[in-house]
């Protein structure tokens, strides 16, 4: 599946998984968000796995997952943040239990970047 279309089926999933807890505006509005944080998150990543990173990409960083988690408490849910860049870089974990990922359901459904 290409990037394109991976985004699409994760707002998708978002919307119909998380609009009966937060509505349908939100719901999206939080898929982007997510979206982008992932990508944010998967270049500190790459930096720190190649060349390590610098104080100020660590205070971004923090940052990141402190919005990432503001969001996780609005869903009424769970975020896995990774460290690995080989993989996906945020997780969220669905109220239907639904995976993308091979550590199944506990791990949850990968974010696109």
């Amino acid at each position: 599946m290409s990037k394109v279309q991976d985004c699409k089926v994760f707002v998708q999933k978002m919307v119909e998984e998380f609009t009966p807890i937060v509505g349908m505006s939100e719901s999206f509005q939080c898929a982007y968000k997510l979206m982008k944080l992932a990508k944010m998150k998967e270049r500190y990543n790459l930096l720190h796995c190649n060349v390590g990173l610098t104080p100020q990409q660590e205070a971004n960083v923090e940052k990141v997952c402190i919005k990432v988690n503001d969001i996780a408490t609005k869903l009424h849910t769970t975020i896995h943040i990774g460290g690995d860049p080989r993989g996906y870089a945020l997780k969220i974990l669905l109220p239907s239990k639904e995976y993308n990922t091979w550590g199944g359901a506990e791990d949850g459904y990968g974010i696109p970047s």
